[in-house]
């Protein structure tokens, strides 16, 4: 977490006047559009067409397991490609709900995530959105009929979507398995065992490097996993323990407790609620501005959300991608508002 705010500062303390801003938006908004459209056509041509780039098979994604296939387009993994695509998604939703700009670039990222086939996005990307959907249309604590009822039906939409993914498709047994009380699935182990800790602790964690992260894992096996035999299951082993590392919230309830994990909790939130303040500001003045500012509070909302399942906020690159963007956002408004004479 100190290396995540050391970065967010760093990027925020950039000296920026208000041509280098207006540039930086620019070529931010290039930079989005650009990736967008060669990863997904780099996807169509080398995946799908002549199928010349096959991606590392998972065998525990129960799709895979069916034979359906996942792409990468040009980067290393499908996780990686989704979690890119899913922030170009989230800035082109910014700019669809600013000006209706952005359509075709949002439909080929969002495109781009379902060819990945993975679930985490699939999931909560659309929870995101629609949350991002009320940052941005609720105004002085007020929101419009109109979009009330639009985020209503969105939300209606997003989770029957969810659910009849997750009762009338393979993943309806997976996920019965999983939430069982005999469950064999890391994540959950991980979760549980981390509230368990926090009973023993008084809600102070069992301390730095014992549960959860990278350096109890893989520096050293902590002795906490042979204790809520964690280390017994598959992909939690001391030889291959990647799934203990592909969370944060676990991480940080054994680790920090409740107490650490909540202030965490804070500083994300007061962050997204600065963008916020930011976005609001600078609406009507540099639409640039604003959308970026609302991008960065949604990736922010989307790394909170996806904690329980992904290490997006915790792990690198996409950790350090999350809080750079967030604080060149508070530089280039610093920046902006230098040439105004505002505050």
């Amino acid at each position: 977490a100190v290396q995540r705010f050391c970065t967010l500062i760093l990027y925020q303390s950039i000296p920026l006047g208000k041509r280098g801003a207006n540039r930086v938006l620019k070529g931010l908004e290039r930079f989005f559009s650009a990736v967008t459209v060669i990863a997904f056509l780099y996807m169509i041509i080398f995946d799908i067409a002549l199928k010349f780039n096959p991606a590392p098979t998972n065998l525990d994604n129960p799709l895979e397991r069916l034979g359906v296939f996942a792409s990468r387009s040009f980067f290393p993994h499908p996780n990686t490609f989704a979690v890119v695509m899913v922030m170009c998604a989230i800035y082109h939703f910014t700019w669809v709900l600013l000006n209706r700009s952005h359509k075709t670039l949002f439909f080929l990222s969002v495109l781009c995530i379902v060819a990945t086939i993975r679930m985490k996005p699939m999931f909560m990307l659309p929870v995101s959105l629609v949350i991002l959907y009320f940052l941005i249309h609720i105004k002085k604590g007020r929101i419009s009929h109109k979009a009330l009822l639009v985020g209503f039906l969105l939300a209606i939409t997003v989770c029957i979507s969810v659910y009849a993914l997750a009762v009338f498709t393979p993943l309806k047994d997976v996920l019965i398995m999983r939430f069982a009380d005999n469950t064999t699935s890391v994540r959950i182990l991980l979760f549980r065992s981390a509230l368990s800790i926090n009973l023993d602790t008084y809600g102070l964690g069992a301390g730095f490097g014992r549960f959860g992260s990278p350096v109890s894992a893989m520096n050293y096996y902590s002795p906490l996993y042979y204790k809520y035999r964690i280390a017994y299951l598959p992909h939690a082993t001391p030889d291959d323990p990647s799934y203990i590392t592909d969370q944060w919230w676990s991480w940080y309830l054994g680790e920090v407790g409740i107490i650490g994990t909540a202030l965490f909790g804070g500083i994300i939130l007061a962050a997204i609620f600065r963008l916020r303040h930011v976005a609001l500001y600078w609406r009507g003045r540099d639409i640039s501005m604003t959308a970026l500012a609302y991008a960065a509070a949604g990736i922010l909302v989307y790394g909170l959300s996806i904690g329980m399942v992904g290490n997006f906020l915790a792990g690198p690159p996409t950790s350090y991608y999350a809080m750079s963007l967030t604080g060149l956002a508070f530089a280039l408004h610093r920046g902006l508002l230098r040439e105004r004479g505002g505050r």
